[in-house]
């Protein structure tokens, strides 16, 4: 018996997955059952156990309970308002990924501190240029850690592309070399090096010899007829964004690239606005093409999350367990937040004096977790960042204004936050 291919391996996971959905939401949903809340709670726990996740349950289960059946609902029924359900989700997110591949040469720089997600966004590319049909070809430059080449190996065998590497230690100029010679020959359409400090020997700081470097890379793009993506590393950011500009050494590269792809992990304060917790932020970041100063700010960069699939390619149901990328987006700080609520703030506020600094004992913030039941006794905790992003627009739309007057405390003039035009019901 031949062994599955790792295809056949993830096809026939997703087909059990879907086999259990089935004896899942039969076993609760036969004959047209009632739905109560019991019941609702039960076809959730029965998504949840089929793989379908805690978010997109609960989405589905609030779906079932606004929708009408007029003799019970069954299994069919929970399939529909599922699949509909699920083809919302992903609806947003069906877009094409913007890389004009072709005419080439075409030099891709994908830029991110370490653990950042750059090796994992390089197979999400090089999966993208397959699925067009085009030849991917990956080359593990990084030969000073054994970790870095194995990871790009695996990668290289899940998705079925060839890759040139050596031992760890091993001559990196090398390999990329005989990576460059294997694309031409066999006539690869993208060959993607990681990293591009591995494919030369000059001083990154000399601008010049970069500039030289990155036209060698072009003229191999001709020459082998193909799309060349580079990875690099940004400088010690000390806590900094990776831009563009923060790529490490000369600026010759990110000038001579046409798509420059930036990653920035999660930060703390991100983290702590949309309720992140721990170390858990750092399977989250965000990506954004930053060629031309063009980065946009963290709430509208395209954001993704890590998470573990597991195959169920063993005997018994379990199996390998691959990370994966997928879509994610940040929490809406007004989620639960009516018209009712906004009345009653200004209400408070009203009723009050309230400082706009956040530290101050008579903070605004503290008036909006009255009315929202919110907890601001950690100024810079998740519930308080909710709430500075509420008086942010609040500020914006004229509902919430800044005005400066003499506080009686400090004897000082303050900045004091007071109602602007009335919100109507």
């Amino acid at each position: 018996m031949t062994e599955a291919t790792w295809t056949q391996r993830l096809f026939g996971g997703m087909r059990r997955t879907s086999e259990k959905l089935g004896e899942n939401l039969g076993s609760l949903t036969s004959g047209g059952t009632t739905l109560d809340a019991q019941t609702l709670d039960d076809v959730e726990d029965a998504l949840i156990a089929s793989d379908l996740g805690p978010a997109t349950a609960k989405v589905i289960r609030d779906r079932l309970a606004d929708t009408k059946f007029e003799r019970g609902v069954d299994a069919q029924g929970v399939r529909a308002v599922m699949a509909d359900e699920i083809a919302q989700i992903l609806r947003p997110v069906a877009k094409p990924l913007e890389i004009d591949a072709f005419p080439r040469p075409q030099v891709i720089l994908v830029i991110g501190v370490n653990g950042s997600g750059k090796t994992t966004t390089i197979a999400k590319i090089a999966h993208y240029f397959l699925e067009q049909d085009y030849g991917v070809m990956l080359a593990a430059g990084d030969t000073f850690r054994a970790a870095a080449i194995g990871q790009l190996k695996v990668w290289a065998e899940r998705l079925g592309v060839p890759i040139v590497s050596g031992p760890e230690g091993g001559d990196a100029a090398g390999i990329v070399f005989d990576a460059v010679k294997l694309a031409t020959a066999t006539g690869i359409d993208v060959l993607i090096v990681d990293p591009f400090v591995s494919s030369h020997g000059v001083s990154e700081n000399n601008n010049g010899a970069i500039d030289a470097i990155a036209k060698k890379w072009a003229r191999v793009g001709v020459q082998a007829n193909c799309s060349i993506v580079l990875v690099h590393h940004t400088k010690k950011l000390n806590g900094g964004e990776a831009t563009a500009d923060a790529a490490r050494g000369a600026s010759a590269l990110p000038n001579a690239a046409r798509s420059v792809v930036a990653l920035n992990r999660m930060s703390h304060e991100e983290a702590t606005q949309w309720g992140i917790e721990g170390d858990d932020r750092r399977r989250y970041f965000r990506a954004y093409d930053d060629k031309n100063n063009r980065a946009p700010p963290a709430s509208r960069s395209d954001w993704y999350q890590l998470v573990s699939v597991d195959l169920g390619n063993g005997p018994d149901g379990t199996g390998d367990n691959m990370q994966v990328v997928v879509p994610w987006s940040p929490p809406d700080a007004f989620t639960g937040v009516t018209t009712a609520h906004l009345i009653r703030v200004q209400d408070a506020v009203r009723g009050g004096s309230w400082r706009a600094d956040p530290q101050s004992e008579d903070w605004v913030g503290i008036a909006v977790a009255e009315v929202l039941n919110l907890d601001v006794s950690d100024r810079r905790g998740t519930d308080a960042a909710r709430i500075k992003q509420m008086l942010k627009l609040w500020g914006q739309t004229g509902v919430l204004k800044k005005e400066t007057r003499r506080c009686d405390k400090t004897r000082r003039d303050k900045p004091f936050i007071v109602c602007g035009e009335a919100v109507q019901p």
